[in-house]
């Protein structure tokens, strides 16, 4: 499919970047990247299937499922802390869709995804996804480990033309803007797949990547767009 997603920055505080791509999130990755599809759950294909949680993590057991049916590093929550939204995953091709895809579903909408990763991230991607025929707007808002807003990202995203793909890298100067948190607000069903991410290297690690690093950032063509 086709892949259409159109970023606009509502808000952006740090020298970072907003990835336009996967192919270019590929090449930012280090061997250390965890890749989630979520194809670990077992659930027949063209079915989806509830999971009576609002809170999804490695250590997860649900409907007789699990531990590790998602991968270590990231938790995901559904819903805001007033309500208890839950999860649906979803079978290879549910209604049109390509692959098994999780999901999120607000009983008020918008409804609401948070990933949180554990420990901090300084890249991830992710493909939001809707149904064809339908067109919705995604809001994307990044925090670091503070809970400090790093950005705030508008994201159209056309089930008709596929998955939107949307992803970010910190500033790899300020170490203190790493990624902690991700709300991502959509419709009552928020769908995701291909979640890919990176911790940030470990202080020891940094003083042979500084060079590199150096090199990288400053040529770099800002692709965000200011207000």
């Amino acid at each position: 499919m086709k892949c259409l997603c159109i970023v606009l920055c509502l808000a952006s505080f740090v020298s970072a970047d907003v990835i336009n791509d996967r192919n270019t999130l590929n090449s930012l990755l280090g061997p250390s990247a965890i890749y989630e599809g979520f194809e670990k759950f077992d659930i027949a294909p063209g079915t989806n299937e509830w999971l009576d949680t609002y809170h999804l993590d490695r250590l997860t057991v649900i409907n007789g499922q699990g531990p590790e049916i998602v991968q270590a590093g990231a938790a995901y929550i559904s819903g805001r802390k007033q309500y208890d939204d839950d999860f649906i995953w979803q079978g290879d091709g549910y209604e049109g869709l390509e692959s098994q895809t999780f999901a999120a579903i607000g009983y008020v909408s918008p409804g609401r995804m948070t990933l949180m990763y554990d420990p901090p991230v300084d890249i991830f991607g992710i493909d939001l996804l809707e149904f064809a025929g339908t067109e919705q707007y995604m809001e994307v808002r990044i925090y670091n480990p503070n809970s400090e807003l790093l950005g705030r990202y508008q994201v159209i995203v056309d089930g008709t033309e596929g998955p939107s793909f949307f992803g970010y890298q910190s500033d790899p100067i300020d170490v203190s803007n790493e990624i902690r948190r991700v709300e991502i607000d959509g419709g009552l069903r928020l769908m995701i797949d291909n979640h890919t991410f990176q911790a940030v290297p470990e202080p020891s690690s940094l003083g042979p990547l500084a060079m590199g690093v150096l090199g990288f950032y400053f040529p770099r063509n800002n692709r965000i767009k200011n207000p």
